[in-house]
């Protein structure tokens, strides 16, 4: 049960109408995401990377394409070739044949710390290779929600949600989709109050507070408190900010 402030309550009420953040049509894309073939440079090291005998380095490699799914990376030595540090390859299986050095890795979604150190006691130069699987979006969809209401009053006011492969179900975007228009159809929405306070209310609880009160007509709209600040100097007195719940405007027209 949201919490009573009446008029008798509050020193100072502001509740502006925020047309600039009107919005009526909310688009969020759905990205599903599948599994790819085994991907045998998912990193490779543009340049031999020089250590000296025995040296340990820390190096930090990006993915090409993010994420990878099972990487592992391998920290070759390589081979000498006409002046040019080169990865040998088994012709029968195509797997490197260079010697490796010791390699220790943390890895992330978009790349890898690794931890290498050269176990010969001789500069080598070493190449980074990694494998993973990539995960890539597969039938990327867009689901939409309108308020056609305020089409109708306004003109068509778009917001469309960044990508964000979190939303990989149809079902998900489409409640986001939904919550989001909720929340900004409306043009007033948040309310600023200044009163008396009462220190029990935390935020995300619900105050009722009247939106519009004359000629016999009573407008109560219910708001989520997201900001308060209480002031102590001998008497109590607190700042409330609330964002204004869609769809729960009551109206009463009060007996003359």
């Amino acid at each position: 049960m949201a919490y009573s402030i009446t008029a008798d309550n509050y020193f100072q009420k502001s509740q502006p109408a925020k047309s600039e953040e009107l919005i009526n049509t909310v688009e969020v894309l759905s990205l599903p995401l599948e599994i790819q073939d085994l991907d045998d440079s998912a990193y490779k090291s543009n340049d031999p990377i020089e250590f000296n005998s025995l040296e340990t380095k820390t190096i930090e490699i990006k993915f090409n394409s993010i994420p990878i799914k099972d990487p592992s990376a391998t920290a070759y030595i390589g081979v000498l070739d006409d002046d040019e540090y080169i990865l040998e390859e088994d012709g029968t299986t195509g797997e490197y044949t260079n010697a490796t050095m010791t390699c220790r890795p943390t890895y992330f979604a978009w790349g890898a710390e690794l931890v290498i150190t050269n176990p010969i006691a001789s500069t080598k130069y070493c190449i980074i290779v990694c494998t993973g699987y990539p995960i890539k979006c597969q039938g990327k969809r867009t689901l939409s929600a309108i308020d056609d209401e305020g089409v109708i009053e306004n003109g068509v006011l778009t917001y469309k949600l960044k990508e964000n492969y979190l939303i990989q179900k149809d079902s998900l975007a489409q409640i986001i989709a939904d919550t989001l228009l909720d929340t900004y159809k409306i043009a007033r929405k948040d309310i600023s109050i200044d009163w008396r306070g009462d220190l029990a209310l935390e935020l995300q609880d619900e105050i009722e507070v009247p939106e519009y009160n004359k000629d016999g007509i009573l407008t109560i709209g219910d708001f989520t408190i997201f900001k308060q600040q209480t002031i102590y100097d001998g008497t109590l007195k607190q700042k409330t900010e609330g964002r204004k719940i869609a769809e729960t405007t009551t109206t009463t027209t009060l007996a003359p």
